[in-house]
């Protein structure tokens, strides 16, 4: 029997109702980029901010290694974040280039628009804001995955919220925007993953996840905000899938804190003190208070600083209230969950599906949201020990990834309420808009800050009197624009605020405005006023022994200036380059013009050039020592050598006065000749008296 033959009706692969909801979707995320880049855009022209220098130009991975592997197993960098680092890298290289810098867009890249910086910053910022304005867009998508109310709303207010300035307009804190957008991912996958159960969905969240732990090891909490989120939508640990996931993603975790926690012991804080709390009685204060001010910056986000007034823990006043008031806090919103389930519980009723997202102003939406605001702030909250506190408890970058928390929360209140009515409707609608401005146009003027380090250090310090690396910051911005006076204020300023560690460091900036200032009285005061022992940084006692022998040295106090050139000497670490061949220069310069030694000043004059053979000044220097040690062969064959490097009117003068005493006048005028004629010499250097003088000794006749 014939088939009769059967009519069939083909279906688009993609239903119109589908491809405009995915075309709305798009659009949506496309809205919340253009937002965050308009908004964050006065950052994008600007300079390197405080540790960028570091991350950019000095980073020692990069000076170690020609290619980007050595940051994956280079234990010199201040943290472990591989792939923060390779980023790094490419913008360097490809900003190298030389088709890059020739091009019309890599000038205007260039700082100032010049092309002339090898390692502008502007690029480096325009990287960071269009990264930022992706993983606003991002967070968007995981709004709406989890079905939350208000979600462009929310998504938009994270990608204009003021705190973000410090993550984006601070290219160091690139790990920032990155970690979040490979975080962001790591959700939407597994997501995914959890809905249909295919495979290749929890590997793409597996390769997000350690992407995002690469990036900053801050990510790491992304397990324990999964299970909160399935929770929230009644859907906890569902299948045994679910369930083998997690405890991938929790193994995961483990492994990269352990990481992170080795790092911020060895290299990170290392031997220096950051001033952490002391005692589990002062970190759980630290905790509590840090979880307020967070939730009030993301709420209210007025007075914002680069670094906030250190809170003294030891004696916390009433603000010990917070840690009470943030466990009653936890325990409302327990009861206010459980007393719900309780009820349906005893009445005998079905617990809700999972169909339908939980309204978010009922028990528990605010208890999910305030889970996942605590644990994005749990890596940071003080429980660890971390490098930044020895600025600060808290700090706006730290933030970064618990804002959008906040920011969904407050649109999904907003959103519900909207619901009830038409005028409720409007009024979300407008108070919505009125939020976006508000925070955008605050965004935009805080970002202007970020643009330069003057006037980011200035608000800081305006802010925050006690914020001694602001005025360290704001006396090395000084000193380049050679105001000697007001670096001296600033340094003082940062003297009086900052750790003893870090106080000689300052003593030392303020003891060379003073010395460039002549005023070498108040130079010695200061650096005679350093805790030596005291130094973090040994380069810092080394500098500022050395120039503190050399203003006693100006001040005829030759005895006390031998006394710390020996000190320095006496240091067994002396790494700053160049300077122990310095302070042995010096010390012999000193043993033999001013105290008469110059059988004593040979060992160091003749270390010193072996350390430095080809720094003419050292040369100078030994010569001159030999001759007043009687070795005239020696102090010819020396001096000569120095003026074959770089003939200068002292060397020929020095080498004249040799000549004359082995007899050789002829050959003694001739030098004394030359470094008369040379060029640049100052008239106020004494060199030239004396050369005139000798000039006129041998000519017989005056100048």
């Amino acid at each position: 029997m014939k088939a009769s033959p059967v009519a069939t009706t083909s279906t688009p692969a993609h239903p119109p109702a589908q491809r405009t909801a995915t075309r709305t979707v798009l659009l949506g995320a496309a809205a919340v980029f253009v937002l965050a880049a308009v908004a964050h855009a006065p950052s994008i022209r600007g300079e390197f901010l405080w540790d960028d220098g570091y991350f950019i130009k000095n980073n020692p991975a990069a000076a170690a290694h020609t290619e980007p592997w050595g940051y994956w197993y280079d234990r010199r960098m201040s943290d472990y974040f591989p792939v923060t680092s390779t980023l790094f890298y490419f913008q360097t290289q490809l900003l190298a280039s030389p088709a890059v810098r020739a091009s019309d867009v890599g000038k205007s890249l260039m700082l100032g628009g010049t092309g002339e910086d090898p390692y502008p910053a502007t690029p480096y910022r325009a990287v960071n804001v269009a990264m930022h304005a992706l993983a606003a867009a991002l967070v968007y998508l995981v709004l709406r995955a989890i079905k939350l109310p208000g979600a462009w709303f929310g998504a938009a207010l994270f990608a204009v919220h003021p705190v973000t300035v410090a993550s984006v307009g601070w290219i160091s804190e690139q790990k920032n925007t990155l970690s979040l957008i490979f975080y962001a991912l790591a959700l939407l996958a597994y997501l995914r993953f959890d809905a249909n159960g295919r495979w290749w969905h929890y590997v793409l969240a597996v390769l997000a996840f350690t992407l995002a732990l690469l990036s900053k090891t801050s990510t790491v909490v992304l397990p324990a905000v999964l299970l909160v989120l399935l929770w929230y939508r009644r859907r906890p640990l569902r299948t045994w899938r679910t369930a083998l996931g997690l405890a991938g993603l929790f193994a995961l975790g483990l492994a990269a804190g352990l990481v992170m926690l080795w790092f911020h012991g060895h290299v990170a804080i290392g031997h220096v003190s950051v001033g952490a709390p002391q005692g589990p009685g002062q970190r759980i204060l630290l905790a509590a208070k840090a979880i307020g001010f967070y939730a009030v910056k993301a709420l209210l986000p007025v007075r914002l600083s680069m670094i906030y007034p250190k809170w003294d823990l030891a004696h916390p006043g009433w603000t010990i209230l917070a840690v009470p008031a943030v466990a009653a806090a936890a325990g409302g919103l327990l009861v206010s969950y459980l007393r719900p389930w309780g009820r349906r519980l005893a009445a005998g009723e079905p617990s809700p599906g999972p169909d339908g997202p939980p309204s978010p102003v009922r028990g528990r939406g605010v208890a999910a949201a305030s889970g996942c605001f605590v644990l994005s702030l749990g890596p940071v909250l003080g429980l660890l020990d971390m490098s930044f506190m020895q600025f600060s408890f808290v700090s706006d970058h730290l933030d970064y990834l618990a804002v959008p928390v906040v920011t969904a929360t407050a649109a999904a209140i907003v959103a519900t309420l909207a619901r009830r009515s038409a005028a409720w409707r409007t009024g979300a609608v407008a108070l919505g808009a009125a939020a976006i401005i508000v925070l955008g146009l605050a965004t935009a003027a805080r970002a202007q800050l970020f643009a330069m380090n003057k006037t980011l250090w200035a608000d800081t310090a305006a802010k925050n009197p006690t914020a001694w690396i602001a005025f360290d910051w704001l006396g090395v911005i000084a000193e380049h624009e050679q105001n000697d006076p007001q670096a001296v204020r600033d340094y003082d300023q940062a003297i009086r605020y900052s750790p003893p560690g870090h106080a000689v460091r300052y003593r030392y900036r303020q003891g060379s405005a003073y010395f460039r200032m002549n005023r070498l009285d108040q130079a010695r005061e200061v650096l005679q006023g350093c805790a030596w022992d005291a130094a973090d940084d040994h380069s810092d006692r080394q500098l500022a022994r050395q120039l503190l022998a050399e203003v006693l040295r100006r001040l005829g106090q030759y005895d006390q200036a031998r006394q710390q050139y020996e000190l320095l000497l006496a240091e067994p670490d002396i790494k700053l380059p160049g300077m122990r061949a310095m302070a042995l220069n010096n010390l012999a310069d000193l043993l033999t013009e001013k105290l008469d030694q110059p059988q004593a000043a040979l060992p160091y004059a003749r270390t010193a050039v072996v350390l430095a053979p080809n720094q003419p000044d050292y040369r100078d220097t030994l010569g001159w020592t030999y001759f007043r040690a009687g070795q005239a062969d020696l102090a010819e064959k020396t001096l000569k050598s120095a003026i074959l490097m770089r003939p200068t009117p002292t060397y020929r003068y020095h080498l004249g006065m040799v000549l004359e005493a082995r007899g050789q006048k002829q050959e003694a005028l001739s030098q004394y000749q030359l470094a008369l004629e040379a060029h640049g010499l100052d008239a106020n250097d004494p060199s030239l008296a004396l050369i005139k003088e000798r000039l006129e000794a041998l000519q017989g006749k005056p100048m």
